[in-house]
């Protein structure tokens, strides 16, 4: 992804989401290759220390807003997502008219 530190930071100040929201999200870019994710709940709960059910809800918030899409062919089974880049593009956009205000 291009300007991956930019995009970071804008993730960091959007306050649609909750602070534990935004931590999940920016791994999931952190480890996005070509817009694809592999990492499963356990490897996120690992990773942030944030609870399972907390990861589920924000996953599934995030489904929801159509930021990422999952490419799991088994509903019980998470771990394959696309990324929406225009969402993180739209994340982004906004991030960078707040700042100039």
């Amino acid at each position: 992804m291009k300007d991956k530190e930019l995009l970071l930071e804008a993730i960091d100040s959007y306050d649609i989401y909750t602070n534990a929201q935004r931590a999940i999200l920016k791994v999931l870019v952190n480890v996005a290759i070509d817009n694809i994710v592999a990492i499963t709940p356990l490897n996120l709960h690992k990773t942030t220390k944030i609870t399972k059910p907390v990861i589920y809800k924000a996953l599934k918030q995030f489904e929801k807003d159509e930021i990422i899409q999952s490419l799991n062919t088994d509903a019980k089974k998470l771990g394959m997502f696309r990324i929406s880049s225009t969402k993180l593009n739209l994340i982004k956009e906004i991030y960078l008219k707040t700042k100039l205000l």
